[in-house]
């Protein structure tokens, strides 16, 4: 589920225990605070563009959850332009198991 106002935040707990996960929908104008992998991880990363150091750092957040076993759904915003493919590449090869 997608809450953005604040007074959302206590409703977390309960959500992951019925099996509904938050999301950390990014945008150019906020974060989206900090992701929540729990019971799977739910991204929304709709800012306009997004820097080669960017991605990384959104592959070095995924990476615990997928190693713990947990799907991770990563969107990034639809745009005329195609470039959201191209992130999502450049997302999933970043992405190393840190066996």
């Amino acid at each position: 589920m997608e809450f953005r106002h604040p007074s959302w935040e206590e409703a977390k707990p309960i959500l992951a225990e019925q099996g509904i996960a938050w999301c950390t929908a990014e945008t150019d104008e906020s974060s989206g605070g900090t992701p929540v992998f729990e019971p799977f991880g739910y991204l929304r990363l709709r800012k306009e563009a997004y820097a080669d150091e960017e991605i990384k750092t959104w592959a070095e957040r995924i990476a615990p959850a997928l190693e713990e076993g947990r799907d991770v759904y990563a969107y990034f915003k639809h745009e005329d332009k195609g470039a959201s493919p191209i992130y999502a590449e450049a997302l999933a090869r970043c992405i190393v198991p840190r066996n």
